[in-house]
């Protein structure tokens, strides 16, 4: 998966989340600029799972992680693909 189809799978995942049309830019943080709450950031990662087919480990501190910062999760995205 190239980072163009990552950013997509991203921006349909949230916007599934949220139920409404969102602007996201490579830079954002979707929880720190408050763009999902603590519900839609759990549906966020799922619907994202559903997209990508690739999974959040249940155990670890997705904050910490990186898994509600686009930059991260579009690195994450690519490498696990690219695997």
């Amino acid at each position: 998966m190239d980072r163009a189809a990552a950013f997509q799978a991203i921006r349909t995942a949230v916007e599934r989340a949220c139920k409404e049309p969102v602007e996201i830019t490579a830079d954002t943080d979707l929880v720190g600029e408050e763009i999902l709450d603590s519900l839609d950031a759990m549906v966020f990662l799922m619907e994202l799972e559903e997209l990508t087919g690739i999974g959040f480990p249940e155990d670890a501190d997705l904050v910490e992680l990186g898994a509600y910062r686009v930059p991260a999760l579009l690195d994450q995205l690519v490498a696990q693909k690219a695997a």
